[in-house]
């Protein structure tokens, strides 16, 4: 018997406070809720067993090979990692950009943080002004990274991005 899913989501604004990384069970819950995923389909996916690969991917990446129809589209179209991502930047009111590798400067952004810092906090700096830094991050409720990158950034303000 398939584990039912949470009464409650932890996804919202309640909890950006929360310095959380975000999960299968919850974003499922939200996109059953939204009505992107029918409920039998997230418990599934949820007791699906999982390779070696799987256990270190993003719940979006999850969520996407797991190939599952998007109910709001219907027709058959299944729902991709940049849906669920325009989604997730709804959800979390933060502005979505499509990153185009070609448009960054790497040796700007290089600058900013470390290899080692973006991959630990899954961010990755986009575009770097004199006024502003913007980052996008796979994991929109953690903030920790903010306080110790603000620091370095001689006043340059953060604008986050999904």
């Amino acid at each position: 018997m398939a584990t039912p899913l949470p009464a409650k989501s932890a996804l919202g604004p309640a909890n950006l406070a929360d310095d959380q990384t975000l999960e299968l069970r919850p974003l499922l819950r939200q996109l059953t809720l939204d009505g992107y995923v029918e409920p039998r389909a997230a418990e599934d996916l949820i007791i699906a067993p999982r390779d070696k690969d799987q256990l270190g991917a993003h719940p979006l990446e999850l969520i996407a090979r797991a190939e599952l129809s998007n109910q709001i589209k219907g027709g058959g179209r299944l729902l991709d990692l940049e849906t669920l991502t325009v989604w997730l930047a709804e959800v979390c009111k933060q502005p979505y950009l499509r990153i185009d590798p070609l448009k960054i400067n790497v040796t700007a952004v290089t600058d900013v943080m470390s290899y080692a810092f973006a991959q630990r906090h899954r961010i990755l700096a986009v575009e770097v002004n004199p006024t502003e830094v913007v980052i996008a991050s796979a994991e929109p409720y953690r903030f920790q990274w903010e306080g110790m990158l603000t620091q370095t950034l001689s006043g340059r303000r953060i604008t986050r991005v999904v």
